[in-house]
């Protein structure tokens, strides 16, 4: 008789004697058998953050559309990292797992860049770990792109702009561009000597703006009137002898002296520094933009500005010139007459790849979001008013981010900008 089977009440003796191969389905009664998960693994070895990892297995004995209890833990300590049910058909199951929501554990108070997990379901492990990857850290590398220049690293999920401003003593005067206004023969112009044609000196004695004709200071031409596109101001730097521009040529007279290590002087330039940094920092955070996760921490960084004003013995190209006084600073020429601190932060948002924001500047007209219209919005720092830091104030600094992800760990994201709440 077959096991697990017993004859009913009433059966022949022949019955008895020489059992069929198998009892009747209403003459038996016989035990479940046993489910067994044979076999559990992944199917790849590595998985990044909003990517799919697949895990397999073999079962025995389990109906087709059973499911069992798949739980992901982390090899380190064991703790759960997710749990799913995967469906059983045929013995065997395949399921795609989406990596969201897992953030990395710390080591010694540092964020992992890779976490071990491994797939557990009844008795069974898979054999080898699936490995996650993050990116808390990313090396520092420079960039440098017209009038930007700062240095980027990401160190456990805190990205750094950092620059060291290199500055030497200067003086501070004016360009103008007189273009027909002049009378034809007009000497002083510049051409050859600045980057740029047309340009002549210029300077205010008392109340009234004067240009340097070749040997004397003339009033500006009648009629002629100053706008940011036809006149800014420059710096210079002691060589020998002779006031040298930044940009090319020497001032035609000799400027007055002064102490830029007085006490005063260096206490604004660390008024400064403050502001950059307070300005800078903190009021937003970078994003990858594809990160799926619900978790709003996954993904995300923290930003930090760090500047430092290094004094440099001689002048090269690049450095900021710090003059006394106050006619209008630039990104390459600071006065520490101006009575608007948050000067430096709009300066150095031209280090970080910004422009202008206001009417009669070289703006970008592309920029129509954000609160800018046609390049235009006074109510931010890098307009006329000097005010809010904005998420599209540190698209280049994404823009960087991105790139050094793809170098480093060869992943192609992107990034943005998005505010703290």
């Amino acid at each position: 008789m077959p096991k697990g089977c017993s004859n009913k009440k009433g059966a022949t003796k022949a019955a008895k004697k020489k059992p069929t191969t198998a009892c009747k389905k209403k003459e038996q009664t016989c035990p479940l058998l046993k489910k067994k998960l044979i076999e559990i693994k992944w199917l790849q070895k590595d998985v990044w953050c909003s990517e799919k990892a697949k895990i397999s297995g073999k079962t025995e004995n389990y109906k087709n559309g059973e499911t069992t209890e798949i739980k992901v833990i982390y090899k380190d300590d064991n703790s759960k990292v997710k749990q799913f049910d995967v469906t059983i058909s045929g013995d065997i199951f395949q399921h795609e797992w989406e990596v969201l929501d897992v953030l990395p554990k710390k080591k010694a108070d540092k964020y992992v860049e890779e976490m071990k997990v491994d797939g557990k379901a009844a008795d069974k492990t898979t054999p080898k770990s699936l490995n996650i990857h993050f990116i808390p850290n990313v090396t520092k590398k420079s960039y440098s792109k017209n009038r930007a220049h700062f240095d980027l690293s990401s160190s456990d999920y805190v990205i750094k702009v950092e620059s060291d401003i290199k500055y030497v003593k200067g003086w501070g005067a004016s360009v103008v561009k007189l273009g027909t206004s002049a009378p034809s023969g007009t000497g002083g112009l510049l051409d050859g000597k600045l980057t740029w044609s047309g340009y002549r000196w210029m300077k205010k004695v008392g109340v009234t703006n004067k240009y340097w004709d070749g040997s004397a200071w003339k009033n500006l031409p009648s009629g002629f009137s100053l706008q940011d596109s036809n006149n800014f101001c420059v710096g210079f730097y002691k060589s020998g002898t002779k006031f040298t521009c930044q940009y090319g040529g020497n001032w035609p007279e000799n400027f007055t002296d002064w102490d830029i290590d007085a006490e005063t002087k260096q206490q604004k330039i660390k008024k400064w520094v403050k502001n950059i940094k307070d300005t800078w920092s903190g009021k937003f955070h970078i994003k990858r933009k594809k990160c799926k996760s619900t978790e709003k921490q996954c993904c995300r960084y923290k930003v930090q500005t760090e500047v430092k004003f290094v004094k440099q013995a001689s002048f090269s190209k690049g450095y900021l010139i710090i003059a006394d006084g106050n006619i209008r600073s630039n990104d390459s020429l600071f006065f520490l007459g101006e009575s608007r601190i948050a000067m430096a932060a709009h300066e150095f948002g031209h280090h970080i790849g910004n422009p202008d924001e206001y009417a009669g500047a070289k703006i970008d007209t592309s920029l129509n979001e954000d609160g800018a219209v046609n390049g235009i919005d006074n109510d931010s720092i890098m307009g006329q008013n000097l005010t809010k830091v904005k998420k599209r104030h540190f698209r280049t600094i994404c823009k960087h981010f991105a790139k050094m992800v793809k170098d480093e760990h060869h992943k192609d994201y992107t990034y943005e900008a998005t505010a703290v709440t």
